[in-house]
């Protein structure tokens, strides 16, 4: 499956772990999508990051423990929040510098930069997670459509997922 079958990270990963660490996530689920699959949208940010950009849309929800990059049930566990069928299929999740999935179903609104340009074809999750991308203490972003079309942003730069 993944690379890492533990998820505990102290204090943090360097950022290129994590970047790949993101990628790797992000491929398993657009090649393993279930026809329900209605798209994911991550977050990397570190713990200094200004949270002010999101807020939860079901902030009761707990995350099961142990689920971070590399861990045996986190692709389950998105590919279930991905659903259609899942009420928390809305948003985006966020991880911490260590891996560990930290939120679930965020609503995100970054600042509006109107230089970025959304190519034709492309919806509200891309031009979110290009903005996002360029907020100080965000890692990264990623997103999978629910076609299958996987992308990472980093500091507002796109690069579409190959292989």
């Amino acid at each position: 499956m993944i690379s890492r079958t533990n998820s505990v990270y102290s204090p943090s990963m360097p950022y290129s772990k994590l970047y790949t660490e993101l990628e790797l996530t992000l491929r398993y689920i657009r090649d393993n999508k279930p026809p329900s699959f209605s798209g994911i949208g991550v977050i990397v940010c570190d713990d200094l990051c200004d949270h002010r950009f999101h807020t939860s849309i079901f902030p009761q929800h707990t995350i099961p423990e142990g689920l971070g990059f590399g861990s045996e049930n986190l692709i389950e566990y998105l590919l279930s929040i991905g659903s259609r069928e899942s009420i928390y299929h809305d948003g985006f999740m966020m991880f911490n510098t260590r891996g560990d999935l930290r939120y679930v179903a965020q609503y995100v609104s970054p600042p509006i930069d109107c230089s970025v340009e959304v190519p034709e074809g492309h919806g509200a999750r891309y031009l979110t997670a290009i903005l996002t991308s360029k907020i100080p203490g965000v890692i990264a972003c990623g997103i999978v459509s629910a076609g299958g079309i996987g992308y990472v942003f980093k500091n507002g730069e796109v690069r579409k997922l190959e292989g």
